[in-house]
């Protein structure tokens, strides 16, 4: 979201802040952007993903999976990760497109696997090759593919553990 920069000091995923019991962070981060192009960039993509698998969701569902990912993500980019500060939808919506992709996946629908394929050749070449640097000039910052494999580690997770209650809820 573009807001006024006094406000996004405030709502920055700042890790060194999170230290400071700045809690709130581990959410707002993940809904502010660096620029309109950001912005955009991750708007297009949300709403991509909702023609590809809103079928799967309420708007309930989407909630819960956002807020639980965007936890998971901020999780691993302090522990994990050698990034301080992070803006930015992405990291959630790898992990939208994970989840979606083994919804598809459980629903016999084949495209599943070449979205799931899709998406570990994507991050596989992040991490060995780094980021488009064209998409890092559009959002005027550096891409955080950390956040984008942890998105995606995310959303794998979410869908396990929601697995795993359907599975427990029908014996």
């Amino acid at each position: 979201m573009m807001i006024p920069q006094e406000a996004k000091v405030w709502l920055t995923l700042d890790l060194e802040q999170v230290n400071n019991q700045q809690t709130w962070r581990i959410i707002t981060g993940h809904f502010l952007h660096t620029n309109w192009n950001h912005f955009l960039l991750n708007t297009l993509a949300l709403i991509a993903l909702w023609t590809l698998h809103g079928q799967y969701y309420s708007l309930r569902k989407l909630f819960s999976e956002v807020l639980i990912t965007a936890c998971l993500i901020s999780a691993a980019l302090y522990y994990f990760a050698n990034i301080q500060v992070y803006t930015g939808f992405s990291g959630v919506l790898h992990g939208l497109l994970v989840w979606g992709a083994f919804q598809d996946i459980q629903h016999k629908d084949k495209t599943g696997y070449l979205l799931l394929a899709g998406i570990l050749i994507k991050v596989v070449w992040e991490q060995v090759y780094g980021a488009d640097p064209a998409t890092a000039e559009l959002i005027g910052a550096d891409v955080a593919i950390e956040a984008h494999l942890s998105g995606t580690l995310a959303g794998f997770v979410y869908w396990v553990g929601e697995y795993a209650k359907k599975q427990k809820e029908s014996i």
